[in-house]
Parts: structure tokens; C-alpha cells; sequence
């Protein structure tokens, strides 16, 4: 029997196995599974898209629990002396009082043009124009992270949401979050008040908060005092504290400082001669640091010690508090201590005492001592007769009351009356 020629017909109900038809039907088979895939992808791609937008949404009302006008901050407290020629009308800074953040308010209006350029410039370039978000800075930093690269995109606004609320979880739901209280936030607030709060608010290194503590700590004046360069100085702190504090590391400070300067060049906000003066002296920079006069690691005098103590006792009777109340409250509450204490006269009495041939060698005896003006004012005081070595010490003065006895006479009674000419005659009185 002669077999069918397959490469003309194919019978019925046979299957064509030729190379065209086999093609053929697994070019159908993969449009099939890309189809399948495309519309899985399709479906998948609308769930996740509907579950993204509820999700965003569900949070577009997210404000901001605080008023910027009544933030609740720790404030250094501050005690004055009297300035120069005892003149109490022009005091003068003795120390500060704080723990563990040194912040001091400053209005938006007494910090310089230049620190609010400087900060800007460097970290929120667009922030007069934005609404809170910077989108461009944002979508950048979208894909800086899906190329596993680190880059910053938020704004001064969120930055200060994410200060104030200390949630700063690494995480989408705290990134949108975010977005919308910043969005919320510049309802609520002018730019102004956004940016007084930031630049009261941030860490500058060292344990300062705000400009005011940064530029009395690094350079030991006032921020309204400081020009172009130590404003560039201060705001390149902020990005990484620890690597471009001054006092740390100057070198990484002032690289960071040339930086912000020339974004405040390139920005427009100073003028070519100001940049060139300010890029020369950001090579030979002056840093106060700790060694500034007033700042709270110093060991106080005995005044000081007496004073701060007799603070403490004020405040527990008003507020009715407990002792170690009323030192946090001492610390954090921002106060303004005025003192009666003559620096020169202090300093001769603890210089004095210290002269061991005053007690003949007798390393045992004590004293306490107060000094008062005829209107009552104290003067000096001394706790001890030995070299004070620390803060929040035993004083013999307000601590440790005994009866002076007699020898007090000639102190407190014979000396005044002979210096006031005071002459009683030796006859018997009738």
C-alpha cells in the first residue's frame, strides 16, 4: 500500500506536527501566557495602586499636634551681676544654668538675615517657594533610595515636624506622615514662624539648641553679633553634629562652611565681595568653646553656690515641689537670676582665706562668712576656708549653723561703730 504523502493533507482528526504548525501553535501558547501575565500584572498593579491612594489618603489629615507659638522647650537659666562700677541697671552675664539641652529663645526679628540665609540655602533652597514639600528634592530622594543611595529630601518644615514630634521611624507611614503635617503645618503658620521655630529648635553639637546657644558657645557672643562666616559656620553644624562640630572636628567644619557659603553665593543671597571675604576668614577661624566665662561646667564661687540653693528653696515653696523639682525647673524654666554679689569682693575673700598661716596650721578649723551692705545686700560669701572643688557642695555659710559667739563683736559691732565715729563715754548710766 502506497503511504499518504503528510506534506500535502493530513487526514481527519490527526494532529499537523510540521515545524510551521508546531510555531505556530507555541507562538500562541507564549501570547496566551503574556496576556495572562500582563493582565495579572494589570490587576495586581490597580489593587496595589487603590490600597496606595487609600492608604495616602487615610493620612492627608494628619496635623500637627503642637503650637509653635507655646512650644513646651527646656531654656537655659540665666544668672547676672552688676555691671561695671556695681551699676545694677547694666548687668552682665555671670553663668548659665542647664542640663542637657543649653537653649536660649531669640526672635525672629533679632536673628540676622544672614543666619536665616545661610540656613536656607543650605538645607531647604526652595524653602519661600514650597508649601511644605519640596517635590523635585522629594522625587529625588525616591530614587537615590531605589538605587540604594542616601540623599536628603526633606524640608525645613519637615524637618521640624520630625524635631518637635521625635518620630522619626525609618518607614513609608512615617515618611507620608510627614509630608502631611508639613503640608498642614504651613497652613497653620507663616514661613517666619516655621523658620524662627527651626532655628530655635535644632541641635547644634555640644549639647546646644538654637542658634543663641550655638554662636555664645562657639564664639561667645550673641547670634544677632555674628557675620557672614560664623553664620555659615553655625548652620553647617546641622546636617551631622557630632562630625562638624567645631570644637570636634574644625577642619570637617569648615569645609562644611565653604559649602554653605557657596551655596549662598550661588544663591544670590550675598554679594561676590562678601564671598571672597567671608571664604578668607573661614581659614583662620576663632572658637570660644568651653573656655568662655558663664558657661555650666564651671565650678561656681560660693555666692553662686549660696544663690542657686536659695533659688531652689523659692521655688519649692512656691510651686510646692519637692527638691529635685525644683532643681529640673531651675534648670529648664529659662529663669533670669539678678545677683547682689560683687565679683572683686568675692574673689578677694576666696583668695584670702586660703592663706594657711591665717589658721596656724590648724587644717581642722572652719568658718562661713556673709558680707552685707547697709541696705541689707549680700555681698560675698564664704562656705569653707579650703579651695572649692565642685558645685552643689557643703557650704558652712547657709549649711551648717552654730552660734558665733563673741568673736562676731568686733566684726559686726566695734568695727562699724569706730568707722562711723560712734563714741560711748565709760559713766555709769542713772
Amino acid at each position: 500500500m502506497k503511504r499518504p504523502d503528510t506534506d500535502q493533507y493530513v487526514s481527519a482528526g490527526n494532529v499537523d506536527h510540521t515545524p510551521a504548525a508546531t510555531a505556530k501553535s507555541f507562538g500562541r501558547i507564549v501570547l496566551k501566557a503574556l496576556f495572562t501575565i500582563l493582565t495579572i500584572c494589570l490587576i495586581t498593579g490597580v489593587i496595589l495602586g487603590i490600597a496606595l491612594f487609600s492608604f495616602i489618603m487615610s493620612m492627608r489629615n494628619e496635623k500637627v499636634d503642637f503650637d509653635l507659638t507655646n512650644l513646651k522647650l527646656n531654656y537655659t537659666s540665666f544668672i547676672y551681676v552688676n555691671g561695671e562700677g556695681d551699676n545694677p541697671d547694666n548687668p552682665v552675664e555671670l553663668t548659665t544654668l542647664y542640663k542637657d539641652e543649653n537653649r536660649v529663645w531669640v526672635d525672629y526679628g533679632d536673628i540676622p538675615d544672614n543666619m536665616k540665609n545661610a540656613m536656607v540655602a543650605i538645607e531647604d533652597k526652595r524653602f519661600w517657594e514650597h508649601s511644605g514639600v519640596d517635590w523635585v528634592r522629594t522625587a529625588g530622594a525616591a530614587v537615590h533610595l531605589l538605587q540604594n543611595d542616601s540623599y536628603g529630601g526633606s524640608t525645613i518644615t519637615q524637618q521640624l515636624v520630625k524635631n518637635i514630634t521625635n518620630y522619626d521611624e525609618v518607614s513609608l507611614t512615617r515618611k507620608v506622615k510627614e509630608i502631611f503635617r508639613a503640608l498642614n503645618l504651613e497652613k497653620q503658620y507663616s514661613k517666619e514662624q516655621i523658620l524662627e521655630a527651626y532655628l530655635n529648635y535644632v541641635s547644634f553639637g555640644s549639647g546646644t539648641q538654637g542658634v543663641e546657644a550655638a554662636a555664645k558657645l562657639y564664639f561667645g557672643k550673641s547670634i544677632k553679633d555674628c557675620d557672614i562666616a560664623e553664620c555659615a559656620s553655625i548652620a553647617g553644624i546641622t546636617q551631622n553634629p557630632s562630625k562638624y562640630s567645631p570644637l570636634i572636628n574644625p577642619e570637617s567644619n569648615k569645609e562644611r562652611q565653604q559649602t554653605v557659603l557657596g551655596a549662598m553665593h550661588d544663591q544670590k543671597l550675598i554679594t561676590d565681595d562678601e564671598y571672597t571675604q567671608a571664604m578668607q576668614e573661614s581659614e583662620n577661624m576663632h572658637f570660644v568653646g568651653y573656655s568662655a566665662e558663664g558657661n555650666n561646667n564651671q565650678t561656681w564661687d560660693w555666692y553662686t553656690e549660696a544663690l542657686v540653693g536659695d533659688v531652689i528653696n523659692m521655688l519649692m515653696d512656691k510651686y510646692n515641689i519637692n527638691y529635685d523639682t525644683a532643681v529640673d525647673k531651675l534648670y529648664h524654666g529659662g529663669y533670669k537670676i539678678y545677683s547682689a554679689e560683687n565679683c572683686d569682693f568675692q574673689k578677694s575673700a576666696e583668695e584670702y582665706v586660703l592663706r594657711d598661716d591665717l589658721f596656724g596650721g590648724d587644717q581642722q578649723m572652719q568658718l562661713g562668712f556673709y558680707a552685707m551692705d547697709y541696705q541689707g545686700r549680700v555681698l560675698a560669701t564664704l562656705g569653707s576656708r579650703n579651695k572649692k572643688e565642685g558645685n552643689m557642695v557643703q557650704s558652712f555659710a547657709p549649711d551648717t549653723q552654730r552660734q558665733s559667739g563673741s568673736s562676731i563683736k568686733p566684726l559686726s559691732v566695734y568695727g562699724p561703730a569706730m568707722d562711723q565715729g560712734v563714741k560711748y563715754d565709760n559713766v555709769p548710766i542713772t
